[in-house]
């Protein structure tokens, strides 16, 4: 299990790296990097929801459609 952990940390790593080097493009890093913030402090508060997010049994789709309804379509 540390193998797949270490690997989806890469992953993820990768992943933040691309996402603030477009924001920083684009001229948004504040408002992803609050926007990130945001999204950590809401599953602090709410752990059953990154759990959701990671089941393999919702579809992307469902996913996607959790996240708007939670900010409300307000996504940069």
């Amino acid at each position: 299990m540390e193998k797949a952990d270490k690997q989806n940390r890469e992953i993820a790593r990768s992943y933040a790296q691309a996402i603030l080097s477009v924001a920083r493009c684009e001229g948004v890093l504040d408002r992803v990097e609050e926007e990130l913030t945001q999204f950590r402090a809401v599953f602090d508060k709410n752990p059953a929801l990154l759990e959701f997010l990671k089941d393999p049994k919702i579809t992307s789709v469902g996913k996607e459609k959790a996240i708007e309804e939670i900010l409300g379509g307000e996504t940069s």
